[in-house]
């Protein structure tokens, strides 16, 4: 859309997809409202170490989770004592969980935050880095060197700065007594390879996983055993018609890359909460990495909403190209199509009847949400 001009003479800033979809100005958050957003996913609303259910096969996913709850309620503990005895912090502890995807990493961190009683925040690590570009280092340090337990999901260095940036934060929070939880499909000792001269930030990275007590969860991506391939799941124009008539979002993905430019990837979360699903129409391979990266900064969080997807166009896993699959930010272009499995799955049931709106997510754990604490 182009920009006009508003009543007072200054020319007016383009319409934003974010606004073009919600009828209303968007802002950027303000750091209160960054870290007050910062709970577990709503797919993970009523997640607890009795509703993680191992798969068969694969004993050391029931080791990891009496670890984890084990290492929360330890944590617990020493800050209870902490209390007691003087006002001192002692340094926080780290636990690192390492797995594939869909493998109930995410599950067992939003576990041990809903059980944890103390001071706390779930974020992702993208969370962090807008945080601090926010707000600011010390800013950010101040904020956060207040909590007892830091979630961490997506772990995960994709340059030098990040590195450097995360390496000081992280030691500055847990010597102030803030124990530290992390998930990631990437051992800690391995972080940044492929994707820079992670030689170069050895000290940094050395510095990070001595952080951490590291736990190996093995497994198969559990949304390959509840939903067919995503390659299988495909919807007919009458359905996708149908799914707008019910209130979805419809849009063309070659105007929803052009628009996401405009948006700063800390608006996207606003977007995802209020709309009832996306119909995203013309879907092919994207050419440009930058797109394809602002894309799977959306698919979280629509993920993290349980917002279903309809689609028209080429199969969902070609969206990504040979090329992205293989190269530095492949990881971050699996866990996407992971998580479209999810939600593409969510927008078959609604087509099905099977899900009538958003609130009911689909584990059926739709619940009045927690705040951060």
């Amino acid at each position: 859309m182009a920009s006009g001009r508003s009543p007072s003479g200054r020319r007016s800033r383009k319409i934003s997809f974010v606004e073009k979809l919600l009828g209303v100005r968007v802002v950027a958050p303000s750091p209160s409202e960054l870290t007050a957003e910062m709970i577990p996913p709503r797919a993970f609303d009523r997640a607890t170490f009795s509703s993680y259910t191992p798969q068969a096969g694969y004993p050391g996913q029931l080791l990891a989770m009496r670890k984890v709850a084990e290492w929360t309620r330890d944590i617990e503990g020493a800050c209870q004592a902490g209390r007691r005895r003087s006002r001192k912090s002692r340094e926080g502890r780290g636990i690192y969980l390492d797995g594939g995807f869909g493998v109930g990493k995410t599950h067992l961190m939003a576990a041990a935050w809903r059980s944890f009683e103390g001071s706390k925040i779930f974020a992702s690590f993208t969370d962090l880095t807008y945080l601090v570009g926010a707000v600011g280092f010390s800013s950010a340090v101040e904020m956060l060197r207040r909590l007892k337990l830091i979630c961490i999901d997506e772990f995960e260095l994709d340059d030098p700065g990040d590195t450097v940036m995360i390496s000081r934060l992280l030691s500055e929070v847990a010597s102030a007594g803030a124990s530290l939880m992390a998930t990631s499909n990437t051992l800690p000792d391995r972080l940044g390879e492929g994707r820079f001269s992670a030689s170069d930030f050895i000290r940094e990275i050395q510095q990070l996983s001595s952080r951490f007590e590291v736990v190996v969860i093995d497994g198969k991506d559990y949304r390959h055993r509840s939903f067919p391939e995503l390659g299988m799941i495909s919807f007919t124009s009458e359905e996708v018609e149908d799914a707008v008539r019910s209130g979805f979002v419809a849009i063309s993905l070659e105007t929803l890359l052009r628009q996401l430019s405009m948006v700063h990837p800390t608006r996207y979360r606003q977007a995802a909460g209020q709309i009832t699903g996306l119909a995203l129409t013309g879907v092919t391979a994207i050419g440009s990495q930058d797109q394809a990266l602002r894309l799977v900064a959306l698919v979280d969080r629509l993920y993290n909403q349980s917002v279903p997807l309809v689609f028209a166009g080429d199969p969902l896993p070609q969206i990504f190209g040979e090329a992205f699959m293989h190269g530095g930010f492949r990881m971050k272009y699996r866990r996407s199509l992971s998580r479209l499995y999810e939600i593409a799955a969510l927008g078959r049931r609604f087509i099905e009847g099977n899900l009538e709106g958003r609130d009911a997510s689909a584990t059926g754990k739709g619940s009045d949400r927690e705040g951060a604490v």
